[in-house]
């Protein structure tokens, strides 16, 4: 039996521990006796907290990409035409470019425990990063034709890729998984397993939702001429349209000084206050001091009123703007307060390879967006508002529990992950999902369960909850649509990785077939499916 818990007001236990809780309750429950393993996994999603060194940290945890995208390689995993073997060097070793331990990091086999469960806590500093897919599609397709030198792991196409799981019940989230044994080519293969879950937010109409006090901060610095200041210009719009009597909203300027453009106005009703060309008349600087804008957008939501409604900076640019320690200290700070920092990038996708923009995203914990048309525009600023710029969860915090027997399915070295583990939030009307590939290393007992546990804070109280997802291993599903598209894409990220670094055809080939096999298999059940085909299109752009 599945056993779900939500447990209010326990602040001081965290994910590992609910998890190891579960465990232990199940086992007693069951007349067994449970020991934990000492091996605590921090998985890190976050490109930009990168080690090239080796080993364990003091607190015994190592950094992993919490996407899952490290489970890849080129083995015909799922049936796929390639058998090759699993025993020799990482592909991936030796890379050049942005690949780094961040981008593919898990549990190597002599770390698999046969004896002893293992805890996976995950870094959540990409849980809402959506950048990484829409530049890899622009440059391939309508750009230069190759893959952008940006760190390229699986959980920001996650992120934007759009999954079938239905909203949650209630106003908690919930999650959703399957667990599932795909068919393998190679019969003296290790056994392997699907993992794929979700976690769910309720869902929220736009009159229903909560206030939003915005600041929106637009770069007028010199790459915003042209294309840029005109989707600047598209973005306004759309947030426009998005605003429901409660939100106050505030424009400000980022040019050579910080300036206001448009008052903090509280909106009475709809239609009250008009963006749309509060633009005109501006003109790119020759330097922008995105800097002092950000400090006085964050001093404009600092200060409480009655009826205030949760704090959003909006920063709209297209990445090229000065960053130093004291600015993402300052972003870093506010976003532990609660203060997010919605990102979006606008204008060439080139430019975006090295921006800063990425870097202060990872510190506000929110969004990281990109658009290069107005339609896009709508799409992630007016249609998805409520889910970009509210929180039904903060502070969120997930840990896997895999039963002795059972790892994620890697080849290389664990890097440490140093400090504590980036959390992340959850909007209404979103998921983050989640994808790994697990290999068996010894004998898995019958009553083996894997074990997702989450905890969050509920903004609206600030109380701390809690809750588990429970999958027996001896109780398998059927490889549904929804994970079949999660492993075509942490094998395509894969795939693009090899031609982004540059590797011949030879070296790139099992990647690449693999990738093709997962993406032609997910078709099967859904052949009308947009990111499918443009996984298949960018692929097929890249052999010609």
């Amino acid at each position: 039996m599945d056993l779900e818990l939500t447990i209010m007001n326990r602040t001081s236990q965290t994910p590992r521990a609910l998890a190891a809780e579960a465990g232990a309750s199940r086992r007693t429950l069951r007349g067994g006796t449970l020991v934990v393993s000492g091996l605590l996994l921090a998985l890190s999603g976050c490109s930009n907290a990168e080690s090239e060194s080796n080993g364990f940290d003091q607190s015994g945890t190592t950094g992993l990409t919490g996407d899952g995208d490290s489970s890849e390689d080129t083995g015909g995993t799922d049936g796929g035409p390639t058998g090759e073997s699993d025993g020799g060097e990482d592909e991936d070793s030796g890379a050049e470019g942005p690949s780094s331990a961040s981008e593919e990091r898990g549990i190597t086999h002599a770390q698999c425990d046969a004896s002893a469960e293992q805890i996976v806590s995950y870094d959540l500093a990409e849980a809402q990063a959506e950048l990484a897919p829409v530049l890899v599609r622009e440059n391939v397709l309508f750009g230069a034709g190759k893959v952008p030198q940006l760190p390229l792991t699986a959980q920001p196409f996650l992120n934007h890729f759009k999954f079938h799981y239905p909203p949650a019940t209630s106003w908690d989230p919930e999650i959703s998984g399957e667990l599932w044994k795909p068919p393998v080519a190679n019969a003296d293969a290790p056994s392997r397993y699907r993992l794929q879950f979700a976690i769910r937010g309720p869902q929220v109409g736009a009159a229903q939702r909560d206030p939003v006090d915005l600041v929106i901060v637009v770069d007028l610095g010199p790459n915003m001429l042209g294309e840029p200041l005109e989707l600047a210009e598209a973005a306004l719009a759309a947030v426009e349209a998005a605003l429901v009597p409660g939100d106050r909203v505030t424009l400000i300027g980022a040019g050579k000084t910080p300036v206001i453009i448009g008052a903090s106005t509280i909106i009475d009703a709809f239609g009250q206050m008009s963006l749309t060309g509060l633009l005109d008349g501006t003109s790119p600087a020759g330097v922008a001091d995105v800097a002092g804008a950000l400090e006085l957008a964050y001093e404009t939501v600092d200060s409480p009123w009655d009826g205030q409604g949760q704090a959003r900076v909006l920063l709209v640019s297209n990445g090229h703007f000065q960053v130093n320690g004291a600015l993402v200290n300052l972003v870093e700070d506010h976003a532990g307060s609660g203060h997010y920092l919605v990102s979006l990038g606008v204008g060439a996708p080139e430019l975006f390879a090295d921006a800063p923009l990425r870097e202060l995203a990872a510190q506000g914990r929110g969004p990281l967006l990109y658009a290069r048309t107005a339609e896009e525009l709508l799409t992630n600023v007016h249609e998805r508002f409520t889910a970009h710029m509210l929180a039904a969860a903060t502070d969120i915090q997930i840990s896997l529990m895999l039963p002795p027997g059972l790892a994620i399915r890697v080849r290389d070295e664990l890097p440490p992950k140093l400090g504590d583990p980036e959390q992340a939030l959850l909007g209404p009307n979103d998921l983050l999902v989640f994808h790994h590939e697990l290999e068996l290393c010894g004998e898995l007992a019958e009553d083996a369960v894997v074990v997702v546990a989450l905890e969050w804070v509920d903004p609206l109280i600030g109380v701390a909850k809690q809750t588990i997802w429970e999958q027996p291993v001896a109780e398998l599903g059927f490889g549904s649509k929804d994970t079949r598209k999660g492993a075509a894409t942490v094998a395509y990220v894969r795939a693009l990785r090899g031609y982004r670094d540059g590797k011949l055809p030879s070296a790139n080939y099992g990647a690449v077939l693999d990738a093709i096999s997962l993406i032609a298999d997910a078709l099967g059940s859904q052949p009308y499916d947009l990111d499918l085909i443009e996984m298949s299109t960018v692929l097929g752009k890249l052999e010609n």
